[in-house]
């Protein structure tokens, strides 16, 4: 699983695509290495929550992914 996850993570970074994982229930975020490159921060800068996070989205998309997080 390690190699894949190194794999996974090479992927993102060549085609510069961060992901990101949510605890439903917690409502927690975990952002991929890419996700914090992408937005110019760092783990030890920033941590992801689902609030402050919707402002990385645009005004257009925002809706969309706020309804998703519903479902």
């Amino acid at each position: 699983q390690l190699r894949t996850e190194r794999l996974l993570a090479e992927a993102g970074s060549i085609a510069h695509v961060g992901s990101w994982e949510l605890d439903v229930q917690g409502r927690r975020l975990t952002w991929s290495e890419e996700n914090y490159r992408l937005h110019g921060t760092a783990p030890d800068r920033y941590e992801p929550r689902v609030e402050s996070a919707l402002a990385f989205y645009t005004p257009h998309s925002r809706p969309a992914v706020e309804a998703a997080l519903e479902r």
